[in-house]
C-alpha cells in the first residue's frame, strides 16, 4: 500500500518507506497488539482468563508475551495505565526497529546503498515519527521528494538493470547518476538556479521549501527525459526565470 500511495517503485527499501513515514511494519505491530492486549486481559477480572495470565507452562501465550515485552523494555507495562503503557511500547518498539534497519543495511556482506543515503542525510535519526514533507505536502510533491531523498529517481545509477550504458542522457558526457543529473550536468543546468544539492532534499522543515524542491526536481527530471536542454518545456516553468532561495 506505502509504495502505491507514494507512487515509489516495489524495489524501494522497505526500510526507507518506514523510516520516513514512521509507521511500524507488522511483524512489530503485532508484537505490540500482543503487549497491549495482555495489559488488557490483566486488568479484566475473570477466573477463566486468569488461568490463561498465571499459568506457568513454558511456551504458553503468556510466557511469549512476556519474552516478547522484556525484548523491548524492562518495565512491566500490566502496572501501567492504559495510554501510559501504549505510549511507552510503541516508543520502544520504534527505536527497536529504527535500530535494526539501519544495522541491516549496513550489513558489510549486502549493503543497502539506498537506505544508507537516507540515513547519511538524515540530521536525527532519532526522529521517529513521520517527515515533514509527507505530512504537509500533496501526494505528486511528497512521491517526488521522497524518491530523491531515497535514490529511487529515474536515473541510470539509480536502476541499473534498467538501462544499457549509464551515459547521461543529459548531457551525453557523463556517467548519469543522482548527484551528477542533480547538480552538476551542463545539458540541464543553465545556472546554480536550477541545481539540487543533496543538503536541500533533507533540509525539508518549511511547506515553501518543500514545494520549491519538489518543483526543481520535477523540471530537472523533465529536462532529462527530454535529452536536450534546449527542448521547451512546458506547464512548469524554468525554476532558472524566477526561483525562490530555498534558505540554504
Amino acid at each position: 500500500i506505502l509504495y502505491r500511495i507514494l507512487l515509489t517503485p516495489v524495489t524501494t527499501p522497505r526500510e526507507s518507506l518506514y523510516i520516513e513515514t514512521g509507521m511500524m511494519d507488522i511483524e512489530h505491530l503485532i508484537e505490540v497488539k500482543q503487549i497491549l492486549a495482555q495489559n488488557r486481559l490483566e486488568r479484566t477480572k475473570n477466573k477463566l482468563l486468569d488461568n490463561v495470565l498465571k499459568s506457568n507452562r513454558p511456551n504458553c501465550w503468556n510466557d511469549r508475551v512476556n519474552k516478547t515485552r522484556e525484548k523491548y523494555t524492562e518495565v512491566d507495562t500490566r502496572i501501567l495505565q492504559k495510554e501510559e503503557a501504549k505510549r511507552l511500547i510503541n516508543h520502544e518498539v520504534k527505536i527497536k526497529q529504527r535500530t535494526s534497519m539501519i544495522e541491516i543495511s549496513q550489513k558489510p556482506n549486502k549493503p543497502k546503498k539506498k537506505v544508507q543515503y537516507l540515513i547519511e542525510g538524515l540530521e536525527d535519526t532519532s526522529d521517529l515519527g513521520m517527515k515533514f514533507y509527507l505530512k504537509k505536502m500533496g501526494r505528486l510533491d511528497a512521491s517526488i521528494l521522497f524518491k530523491a531523498r531515497n535514490r529511487m529517481l529515474d536515473i541510470k545509477n539509480n536502476f541499473r538493470g534498467k538501462f544499457p550504458n549509464l551515459v547521461c542522457r543529459g548531457c551525453g558526457a557523463s556517467n548519469e547518476t543522482q548527484e551528477q543529473v542533480l547538480q552538476e550536468c551542463i545539458g540541464i543546468h543553465n545556472n546554480n538556479n536550477t541545481k539540487l544539492g543533496k543538503e536541500s532534499l533533507f533540509s525539508l522543515t518549511e511547506a515553501s521549501v518543500c514545494k520549491e524542491v519538489a518543483r526543481r526536481l520535477r523540471f530537472i527530471m523533465q529536462k532529462l527525459n527530454q535529452g536536450s536542454s534546449r527542448n521547451e518545456l512546458h506547464n512548469i516553468g524554468n525554476p532558472g526565470e524566477a526561483s525562490p532561495s530555498l534558505g540554504m
